[in-house]
């Protein structure tokens, strides 16, 4: 009990989630299995995608910088991680994987054009980079370029 009669009680102890569990591990645990839920929609999405004769020259996770309109130099800082780029009926397309409805775009993405919807990207990007080696890499992506954004049910 304090000076004025109040009882004093602090808890250093970690919070817990009402279950008795770290409320931090439980975040933890929920980062990491959303993202390997995401991961696999978007390795099924992506094995759908390289067998449909509609689409060619796919690639998963390509990175995109912005290009500066007034100099043609990428812009750091707004790089996008596209989850797929390939082309669709002959007409470059981007392509992403949400796996659920809720799954928000990133700042980069919003920034980017990207929206459930008629999405097409905002600027000209520049290929940077891509898992599978240098294919695409140095290539314009141009404003008004469809993105195509998939949902899990």
């Amino acid at each position: 009990v304090g000076e004025y009669g109040v009882l004093v009680h602090n808890d250093c102890g970690s919070a817990t989630d009402g279950s008795g569990q770290d409320s931090r591990q439980a975040k933890s645990d929920q980062l990491a299995a959303n993202k390997a839920a995401g991961k696999a929609y978007q390795d099924q999405k992506a094995s759908e995608l390289k067998s449909d004769p509609s689409v060619t020259d796919f690639y998963e996770e390509v990175t995109l910088k912005p290009i500066d309109s007034t100099t043609g130099e990428p812009i750091k800082g707004q790089s996008i991680r596209v989850d797929g780029i390939g082309k669709q009926n002959g007409q470059v397309t981007i392509f992403e994987m949400k796996s659920s409805n809720t799954a928000p775009f990133t700042d980069n993405q919003v920034l980017a054009g990207y929206q459930d919807i008629d999405a097409t990207l905002s600027r000209d990007y520049i290929v940077v980079g891509n898992k599978g080696g240098d294919v695409w890499t140095g290539e314009t992506i141009k404003a008004g370029t469809p993105i195509v954004v998939f949902r899990k049910e």
